[in-house]
């Protein structure tokens, strides 16, 4: 049975009053399209491989959880799904930073110790200490980086591979940056006679 909405001129969406059933039978071809032939498009069932992740999309959307988004202007159907839309991208890139953000914690309170075994020499321990905690710091920066953009990159591998790559270009470049970084220190440690 071919079902659909109507929607008045103030983007309304009115279901027929001849519905009888549910709009979801079997699990199968549930769909959202605010634009047709692009935007956002979301299909269920069976779309080769990743058949169980579809039926569990079905069966979230047959147990009647809902979305509410409640405003206080007029607005359309698709203003209202572009909103949503819009406040979940936000949401999704604070959390893409915080994720990175942490990362670089975590390996900067992983290297923490190093730097303190410097701190037995006398007079220059603790300025010696403090460059050591610098260059650490550096590289829990850089390593983090690294780490953050291959995880991104590898979630995004199937569905954008344009952007997984792009991602892995970001990652390589900041081991490329390690790689400086190591060459100038062992250069200032080092230096040509």
């Amino acid at each position: 049975m071919d079902v659909k909405a109507q929607v008045t001129e103030s983007g309304q969406v009115m279901p027929l009053p001849s519905l009888q059933q549910p709009l979801n039978p079997g699990g199968q071809n549930v769909g959202i399209n605010i634009e047709q032939g692009g935007g956002l498009s979301f299909a269920g069932g069976c779309c080769g491989g990743c058949c169980a992740a579809c039926g569990l999309v079905g069966d979230l959307i047959e147990s009647e959880e809902n979305i509410f988004e409640i405003h206080e202007s007029h607005m359309t159907a698709k203003e209202v799904l572009e909103s949503a839309m819009s406040g979940q991208k936000m949401l999704h890139l604070a959390l893409r930073f915080g994720g990175w953000f942490l990362i670089c914690v975590g390996l900067s309170l992983m290297f923490g110790p190093f730097p303190t075994l410097f701190r037995f020499i006398p007079f220059l321990g603790t300025y010696i200490q403090t460059v050591v905690g610098w260059v650490t710091t550096a590289l829990a920066f850089l390593l983090g980086s690294f780490l953050a953009c291959v995880t991104i990159a590898l979630a995004w591998l199937a569905a954008h591979p344009s952007k997984s790559i792009k991602f892995l270009v970001m990652g390589a470049m900041f081991i490329v940056l390690m790689y400086v970084l190591a060459n100038l220190m062992s250069q200032a440690s080092n230096p040509p006679v």
